[in-house]
């Protein structure tokens, strides 16, 4: 069980808390520009320029890295009250046999845009979120699509409702999605398709598979077309602006005033919803000297679950050392020791993994939920604490810190 944590401090008071319960801000932030984050309440709210992020119920601390949104009206805006689908959205469109619309209202539920349209009829449609084709699919790139949906009348009787990709004109790949009476916000569809033959046009749609008439009204909100392996936070243009528009990385890092010693111990906790996507990992921690060219690294190594750490000297990666895997979706505990003799890993209270590579010197800066000072290869998840101390605490320590509370 985990050592009780005195304000700002761990076990016998050597260790400095950077992130948890009792968060000093010790950590500094950087992002430009402003991005929303998911509350307590399930609701969206905004986090202005160079603040931190911290997410739901559990108020982890949120890093990303940046993405774009090449939806130009998630907000949906230009909808108006009443019949016809020219009532619907600027950019959005109908492929398929048009069935009865009808916009019934627009507003904001839970921090997001949205618009409720009652669809009847009995032939299979779709809502083409972007009229034009935003995206060029190439071989080997994943693509996101997700969005924000609530049934508030009529039934799924004879539906299916799907998010749906194509390329080139030819439906590729579907999520089947059953939208329910709850609040809009707790009710993301995601889906991740990885793109394999010639390039060609992408775009994502909103699909309705009949299987007879059907009556059904829903609330849609913050459609996404992202590049990437994952779905990141919902990404809106400013109110009255309908363009692509890009969120700035999440930079949460903190600068020792000297350096860092000889030796030392980083305990993390953290949730990261998903497995590395092939050929990336997923950044934790990297103490570095302002550049990749020395620097100790803390990830989940690419295309898996592994939690690794490795240190990188001159530029070059030395021997990665594995902790063992984690669970996408559930907390982790991984503690990182360094010393002269070498580096040390212990994840969830196990046997404790320790190797005697050589250690970078002069170590400066923290990056937090990121391998890269490019930004590139973020957590793209959640930090619930974060605490060094400046000696390698012994084995014993490392599995007791780790173990689960």
């Amino acid at each position: 069980m985990m050592a009780v944590l005195a304000p700002g401090f761990i076990a016998s008071g050597q260790a400095l808390r950077l992130v948890g319960s009792g968060y000093a801000d010790r950590l500094q932030h950087s992002r430009a520009g402003a991005a929303l984050v998911q509350a307590s309440s399930g609701g969206f709210e905004t986090a202005n320029q160079d603040t931190p992020r911290f997410q739901g119920a559990a108020r982890r601390l949120l890093v990303e890295e940046a993405r774009s949104n090449f939806l130009r009206n998630p907000r949906g805006e230009g909808a108006t009250p009443g019949s016809g689908s020219a009532r619907l959205p600027e950019y959005w469109q109908i492929d398929g046999t048009v069935p009865g619309i009808t916009v019934l209202a627009t507003g904001v539920e839970d921090g997001l845009p949205f618009v409720e349209v009652r669809f009847t009829g009995s032939s299979t449609f779709a809502i083409r979120f972007d009229a034009a084709n935003p995206l060029t699919a190439i071989s080997g790139q994943s693509y996101a699509s997700s969005f924000f949906l609530r049934l508030t009348g009529g039934s799924l009787s004879n539906l299916l409702i799907q998010n749906n990709f194509i390329t080139g004109g030819s439906a590729q790949s579907s999520l089947a999605v059953t939208p329910v009476d709850q609040s809009l916000g707790r009710q993301r569809t995601t889906w991740i398709w990885t793109h394999s033959g010639s390039a060609t046009s992408l775009v994502n749609r909103l699909r309705f598979q009949a299987g007879g008439s059907f009556d059904v009204t829903l609330r849609i909100a913050a459609p996404q077309l992202e590049i990437g392996a994952t779905a990141t936070s919902p990404i809106l243009p400013p109110a009255g602006t309908m363009a692509m528009t890009t969120r700035a990385a999440d930079q949460p890092f903190w600068d020792h005033p000297l350096a860092f010693n000889a030796a030392g111990t980083l305990l993390l906790q953290a949730q990261l919803p998903q497995a590395a996507p092939a050929g990336l990992e997923q950044g934790l921690l990297q103490l570095d000297d302002g550049t990749d060219q020395n620097r100790l690294v803390l990830c989940n190594a690419a295309g898996g679950s592994s939690v690794q750490g490795f240190p990188v000297i001159g530029g070059a990666a030395l021997a990665a050392l594995s902790a063992g895997d984690m669970v996408p979706g559930q907390p982790f505990r991984i503690a990182l020791a360094w010393s002269p003799a070498g580096l040390a890993l212990c994840l969830n209270g196990a046997a404790v993994q320790s190797t005697s590579s050589s250690m970078p010197a002069a170590l400066n800066r923290l990056l937090v939920g990121h391998a890269s000072a490019a930004l590139n290869k973020a957590a793209n998840g959640e930090i619930a604490e974060l605490h060094l101390s400046a000696a390698r605490l012994p084995d014993s320590h490392l599995r007791a810190m780790t173990a689960a509370a």
